[in-house]
């Protein structure tokens, strides 16, 4: 049997990019950590995730898992099915 976490990790990609909540700031996530990793000023977030294969929703539920863990409902991509839960929140 699956533990939460393992299931939310199962449904994302091995790494998206996002910004820093706080600074907005470009950052690296890695599914599975805790945490961010820096990324250079001029790098274009949106570009890097399609290229990585990260749908936004992969990448609320990657901001929300390194920050919460991993095993939270909110790393879980399915939560943010649509555009429209985002932008009420």
């Amino acid at each position: 049997m699956q533990s939460p976490a393992q299931k939310n990790l199962a449904k994302l990609p091995m790494r998206c990019a996002a910004r820093e909540p706080a600074t907005g700031a470009p950052i690296m996530i890695m599914a599975g950590h805790a945490g961010y990793y820096p990324l250079p000023p001029t790098l274009d977030v949106d570009a890097l995730n399609t290229r990585w294969g990260a749908s936004p929703a992969q990448v609320e539920a990657m901001l929300a898992g390194s920050m919460f863990g991993w095993e939270v409902p909110a790393a879980n991509p399915d939560t943010y099915a649509t555009e429209a839960i985002k932008c009420a929140i």
